[in-house]
């Protein structure tokens, strides 16, 4: 595996953790914010249905109550509202709202009761639904009766999802991203300068003569390249001083050799003269005794005289 690849998962695995634990509260803090906000949406507009509802009665405007109820059930996170009367009898419902009979008969009381608002929660269908019960009360002070405006909750948990999905999607980009920029940085700073190392390597292993290698910076690899480089000089100054060791060695053995030929030629001339010298002196002692046994004659003379000086 290369050194790139084990950086990259070494640095992938606690960046997902990382990126997980904080994408975790992330979306935790995104669900408790955006429960706050339904919350708050939901309250704003029960308190405008309210508001509305309360005129609306005072001037026994009904039907326009009515077409105010439609227009707020268009409302995309809105199921419906209810009105009831003082006595807390249902006098309006949204037909969205047929098939979920009203359950919370003590939260009506209560606020009837002492006219604060009360929150409820249950299942529309398959949905979760909070409804919010606001009381009614005329500018005299007497009460009207209440308003349930029932919102869903499922469009917080779309929204939820949404941001789950982007942290997801984020998360997954920077992990990419982060291990690309990974690979291509070891690739450029570790992975090329030290595949140069190893080339240069088994060049000196195979007695080529040695490349130095490029020094870039001043970090780990860039020291272990001026490292070999000065081994690399040190090997070729040895390799140098051998060659001419090499050189002198052969001039040595030309000299030892020239000089022991000229001692074997000394050799062959002393056993030439030697195997020459015995016959010539032996002719000389020869014509030495016969010049004595001619002496007077003048022609002998003369040639013992000739043989001797040859």
């Amino acid at each position: 595996m290369r050194i790139g690849v084990k950086l990259a998962l070494s640095l992938v695995i606690p960046l997902v953790l990382v990126a997980a634990v904080i994408g975790y509260l992330y979306w935790q803090q995104s669900r408790a914010f955006l429960r706050t906000e339904f919350a708050r949406e939901g309250r704003a507009i029960a308190m405008v249905v309210s508001v509305a509802a309360e005129d609306y009665l005072r001037d026994q405007k009904l039907e326009d109550l009515r077409q105010l109820a439609e227009r707020v059930k268009g409302y995309e996170r809105v199921q419906g509202l209810r009105l009831f009367d003082a006595a807390g009898r249902l006098t309006y419902q949204s037909n969205t709202l047929d098939p979920y009979p009203f359950q919370h008969v003590q939260a009506l009381k209560q606020v009837l009761q002492d006219r604060m608002p009360r929150e409820t929660r249950r299942m529309i269908g398959a949905q979760p639904a909070v409804g919010y019960i606001f009381p009614l009360v005329a500018p005299a002070g007497n009460l009207l009766g209440a308003v349930q405006v029932v919102q869903l909750e499922s469009f917080m948990k779309e929204d939820a999802s949404q941001a789950l999905r982007f942290i997801l999607i984020l998360s997954l980009a920077m992990v990419v991203s982060t291990v690309l920029i990974v690979l291509l940085v070891t690739r450029a700073s570790i992975s090329r300068p030290i595949q140069d190392l190893v080339e240069r390597f088994r060049q000196v292993g195979a007695r080529e003569p040695p490349a130095w290698v490029q020094v870039r910076g001043d970090d780990e690899l860039s020291r272990l390249a001026s490292e070999f480089n000065g081994m690399c000089e040190r090997l070729d100054a040895a390799r140098r001083s051998l060659l001419e060791e090499q050189d002198e060695r052969r001039i040595m053995e030309a000299r030892l050799h020239h000089a022991d030929r000229l001692a074997g030629l000394g050799r062959l001339a002393a056993g030439v003269a030697h195997e020459i010298g015995t016959p010539l002196n032996v002719i000389g002692g020869r014509a030495e005794a016969l010049s004595r046994f001619v002496a007077g004659q003048e022609a002998p003379t003369r040639h013992v005289r000739i043989t001797s000086r040859a």
